[in-house]
């Protein structure tokens, strides 16, 4: 699965999923937020557009991230989606 592949569906999904707020800010669409579906591990670095690797973020947090991995949140967010790593 490619960047451009990320229907529709699936984007309403992951804002469905992370209540249509900005999981690094904060900032929502009620409050004239526009939101973006981000890679956590870019496509240009391996990321595929699966809902795990995907979620949201404001467009002044993803302009800010660019093609950086965090990976503090993407452990984080593995880690709450699968069983205990030890």
């Amino acid at each position: 699965v490619e960047r451009g592949e990320v229907s529709d569906s699936l984007r309403y999904d992951i804002l469905n999923r992370d209540n249509f707020t900005c999981v690094i800010c904060g900032a929502s669409s009620r409050q004239g937020a526009r939101l973006h579906i981000d890679h956590i591990i870019p496509v240009s670095k391996g990321g595929k557009s699966t809902p795990d690797n995907l979620r949201t973020l404001c467009e002044r947090c993803n302009i800010g991230k660019s093609n950086k991995i965090e990976t503090a949140v993407a452990y984080s967010q593995y880690t709450r989606s699968n069983e205990r790593i030890d």
